[in-house]
């Protein structure tokens, strides 16, 4: 008898250690989940950026006016895919389109090559057409101006005409990016839309 109250006891003991074991291990695991950060959720909100922060970082970078028909497709890859036409002796045009984004298109341009410049190509404009999928024209405008004017500062100037809005920053000599809303050509669909159209350009017969 007093045996088994001894081996009663002994397990008991045992069943009580593990429980509180048991007890130390969930305290710990609740503790750490307690104050475990998301893993991705600061990484997220740094590197999703708007397409106006895509656009406005592409036109801002200075290399943008001397891309050459090999690199185009590359630097513009983050917001359009764009295919080349077969070139002629006055132009090579690539178009694409994103309508997932709003882009109804975007046509880039390329002329001779300046004699002596040792360049076949160069840069004559790139043209962005794009509809705010929210149907915020205004929005769209404002914000595609608010992030060039952090890179760029403000617009060197505005004008009229058949946009309902434009604004000019021009980045160096016979090099300029214009802002503008109103109704285009669609280069795709041959069909005038209402867009915010922006234009990347290397004014006529300068390329540096």
């Amino acid at each position: 008898m007093l045996w088994e109250n001894i081996k009663q006891i002994a397990e008991f003991d045992l069943i009580r250690k593990f429980i509180s074991l048991l007890l130390v291990l969930f305290l710990i695991s609740a503790f750490s989940c307690a104050y475990e950060q998301p893993p991705t959720q600061g990484l997220k909100s740094e590197t999703v950026w708007t397409l106006p922060e895509q656009i406005a970082t592409i036109a801002a970078d200075r290399q943008i006016f001397q891309v050459m028909p090999e690199t185009v497709r590359q630097h513009l890859s983050g917001i359009v895919e764009i295919k080349a036409e077969e070139p002629n002796e006055f132009v090579w045009e690539f178009k694409g389109v994103n309508a997932k984004s709003g882009m109804r298109w975007a046509h880039v341009q390329f002329q001779p090559g300046e004699p002596g410049s040792g360049r076949k190509w160069q840069l004559l404009q790139i043209i962005l057409g794009v509809m705010p999928l929210d149907g915020d024209y205004n929005g769209l405008y404002n914000a595609l101006c608010t992030e060039l004017s952090k890179r760029l500062g403000m617009p060197s100037k505005s004008a009229s005409g058949t946009a309902t809005k434009r604004r000019i920053w021009s980045v160096a000599p016979y090099w300029e990016i214009w802002v503008n809303e109103g109704t285009y050509d669609n280069p795709l669909e041959k069909q005038v839309e209402h867009v915010i159209l922006i234009e990347i350009a290397v004014l006529q017969g300068e390329a540096e």
